[in-house]
């Protein structure tokens, strides 16, 4: 599911593109973190604001 939710990954620094992979999180051309580019409307469709909304008055 996870995959389907992200289109690819870059890198804030150079503009690299990659394919989304969990093992790669950095740039092999300059080392710096990869931003996750997530597929908005594929994720509208599945998660709304009540996924996240949680009563914080009592412990989970």
């Amino acid at each position: 599911m996870l995959k389907s939710l992200v289109k690819y990954m870059k890198c804030y620094n150079c503009g690299t593109e990659y394919s989304f992979d969990l093992k790669n999180f950095r740039c092999t051309k300059c080392n710096e973190p990869l931003e996750i580019e997530y597929n908005y409307e594929e994720i509208s469709g599945k998660i709304s604001r009540n996924t996240f909304a949680r009563d914080f008055t009592t412990p989970p």
